[in-house]
């Protein structure tokens, strides 16, 4: 099979989230077969929510005149526009996503959804954040931030966001239902990954994550 892969970041500082450059390339290459090739590969640091990306505009064309399939490590790295989305499957270029291989077009638009309004909550919750720190006071950006009161604030703010984070509010119920039937905690992080459950930076459960996603809404 030939593929050409895109990758995608949203900033440099991304490398840290589990969702850098290195760690796609890696899934990219885990997932490949002993007959399959690359032909080419993408770059772009840009906001998935920007439609005119002009590197997974050239991907898609040489898909096109190559017959290629565009190869993605994650759904959420092409996009986070259910629009976007299905202007892509309206080209017939054939896509992969290795998050979620062999789903069918409407699996594959309610997942963009689900992206879509994740980054709309994260946009949202963050301007709501950082209003409510000014109204408590708070100077951002000011060294002031650093004080005690500063710090207890901001660190409130991170626990909301925390807690309404998609993948966090998606785990949750599974992972307190399994802790219930007295499953270990490395038990509960294995049940959550096999069943497709990743942390919000995009990897894997472990058994400290699992603790402390319990620990996040029992506080």
């Amino acid at each position: 099979m030939k593929y050409i892969s895109y990758i995608r970041v949203s900033t440099n500082k991304q490398e840290d989230t589990g969702l850098g450059i290195d760690d796609q390339k890696r899934t990219i290459e885990r997932f490949l077969k002993k007959d399959d090739s690359i032909i080419n590969e993408y770059i772009e640091i840009e906001s998935g929510r920007n439609p005119n990306r002009p590197k997974v505009k050239q991907a898609i064309e040489e898909c096109k005149k190559t017959g290629a399939t565009l190869l993605i490590a994650r759904l959420d790295r092409l996009a986070r526009s259910v629009s976007f989305t299905s202007l892509l499957q309206d080209t017939k270029v054939p896509f992969l996503a290795i998050d979620i291989p062999g789903a069918s077009h409407l699996i594959i638009n309610i997942f963009s959804a689900m992206a879509q309004n994740e980054a709309e909550n994260i946009s949202k919750n963050t301007r709501a954040a950082l209003a409510s720190l000014k109204r408590n006071g708070v100077v951002l950006g000011k060294p002031e931030n650093f004080s005690d009161e500063g710090r207890l604030k901001g660190a409130a703010a991170m626990n909301k966001n925390a807690k309404d984070n998609l993948h966090n509010r998606r785990a949750y119920p599974l992972a307190e239902a399994l802790i219930e039937n007295k499953m270990t905690l490395r038990q509960v992080a294995d049940k959550l990954n096999k069943s497709g459950y990743t942390t919000p930076r995009g990897c894997e459960y472990t058994a400290t994550s699992v603790k402390n996603l319990i620990k996040l809404y029992n506080d």
